[in-house]
């Protein structure tokens, strides 16, 4: 079993381990690995990986294991994760659509965060997406 992650492909460094005296060792860096199931939507099952942690925060932070794969360039990945990216969107075709803007999902959410502002930046840039400024509405 190789020391590598399976999302990100992070794998051990070599560095040096430096003393009081500043004598230089070799050293190894590994990556923190940890065993993580995660849940895919679209597969409708739970995918066994052994990923770094920066990794799970990562998916966390893509919105989940779908999307993060689908975002991902297939070059980054390892080959188990190309496999089930193409798995995916086989299952979920609109996946690779544009993805819709925060005004045309959820007019409510937005208006009262933006405010008046929303209308004046609808009709500036209209292809231009709006986050809103709060994020627990």
């Amino acid at each position: 079993m190789s020391r590598r992650c399976e999302l990100t492909l992070k794998g051990p460094q070599v560095g040096h381990k430096v003393s009081h005296s500043n004598h230089k060792t070799k050293r190894r860096f590994l990556p923190n690995l940890v065993n993580v199931t995660f849940l895919s939507d679209a597969l409708g099952r739970g995918v066994r990986m052994r990923v770094c942690t920066n990794a799970v925060k990562s998916v966390d932070h893509r919105g989940g294991f779908d999307a993060y794969l689908i975002k991902a360039k297939e070059s980054e990945l390892s080959q188990k994760a190309v496999l089930l990216k193409r798995a995916i969107q086989k299952k979920t075709p609109e996946a690779e659509a544009a993805p819709v803007s925060v005004v045309e999902a959820a007019p409510a959410a937005w208006g009262c965060c933006l405010g008046d502002q929303a209308d004046y930046r609808i009709l500036k840039r209209p292809d231009r997406k709006i986050r809103p400024f709060c994020v627990g509405v």
